[in-house]
């Protein structure tokens, strides 16, 4: 799983394409996105004329250019940190693992927003480069602080996934002299019962966490070496609990819709005898796990982690 650090690695080509004056590069990037979080001061009433209205082939009115440009000193904060030279770090704990809060994923999206309305307006009068560069900055931001790595033993496959999340390949061998912030393992390697090994030794395990979608047993080989060498562990039952309290949210709404499904959920529970579990099938948070999988989101477990 790639490190966090490597993620401006693009950013060399985006400094080419971004226009403005020349500014410093080497400031963490995350403190001009914090700057540039704090404007403009839109009133809802213009928040929702933006963004929840539907202008999709329609000719944008004055108004509409007069709004988009209060993001001007907001973009010429964006575009800057766009060109930035150094790694963004927001300073986020990531101990927590899934349960780690991230406040300014909020204010990302409203960024996002904005570009898009800005191109349509600069797009309407003929304005093309400043749309890109505005897309552009934009898309570094959804970039920046989090870049995804795949490692895995089918090297064909490793570069298909990587391919589809934007991500990028990384050999075996480059785990023991590179540092990660996190390694996730998605694998079935160390499940019950081959739960006396691990997918990764414990020189590839330098990084400051490591987290195990395995929840039977709770305790896998892979986190208890990496416990062993001090790094924070998450394990996969905490995953699986966000997964059933995920799955009846989604569950009571779909059964409002269509109280047959309880029915379809309690027969194809029934075949599932055999299924391995961390927890067990009757209490609560196993049957939500149960009705998730089964009618939810109804894959063959045996063909996870592949």
């Amino acid at each position: 799983m790639k490190s966090i650090r490597l993620t401006l690695v693009m950013f060399g080509f985006l400094a080419f394409t971004l226009r403005g004056a020349s500014t410093r590069t080497d400031i963490n990037t995350a403190l001009q996105y914090f700057q540039a979080f704090n404007c403009p001061d839109l009133s809802q009433a213009d928040r929702d004329y933006l963004f929840q209205s539907d202008w999709r082939g329609q000719k944008l009115p004055d108004r509409f250019g007069e709004q988009v440009a209060r993001y001007d000193n907001q973009f010429r904060l964006i575009r800057q940190a766009a060109q930035s030279t150094v790694p963004c770090d927001w300073g986020i704990d990531i101990s927590a693992g899934p349960a780690t809060l991230l406040p300014h994923l909020a204010r990302c999206r409203g960024i996002a927003q904005a570009a898009r309305a800005r191109a349509m307006w600069y797009l309407q009068h003929g304005k093309q480069a400043e749309a890109r560069d505005d897309l552009l900055a934009a898309f570094a931001l959804a970039r920046a602080g989090a870049t995804v790595g795949i490692c895995a033993r089918r090297e064909t496959k490793a570069r298909e996934l990587a391919r589809a999340v934007g991500g990028e390949v990384v050999p075996r061998f480059a785990l023991r002299s590179e540092s990660f912030d996190a390694i996730l393992n998605t694998t079935p390697v160390g499940m019950y019962p081959h739960y006396k090994i691990s997918p990764l030794t414990a020189d590839e395990l330098n990084c400051r966490i490591v987290m195990d979608l395995i929840y039977r047993p709770e305790r896998t080989q892979l986190l208890q070496i990496a416990s062993e060498k001090e790094i924070a562990t998450v394990n996969g039952v905490e995953y699986v609990t966000m997964t059933a309290i995920g799955g009846g949210m989604v569950a009571s709404q779909a059964l409002a819709a269509n109280p047959q499904l309880i029915v379809n959920a309690a027969q194809a529970y029934q075949g599932y005898k055999s299924f391995p579990t961390a927890m067990p099938p009757n209490s609560p948070a196993g049957q939500f796990g149960y009705f998730f999988h089964l009618v939810i989101h109804p894959y063959p477990m045996g063909t996870w982690g592949d």
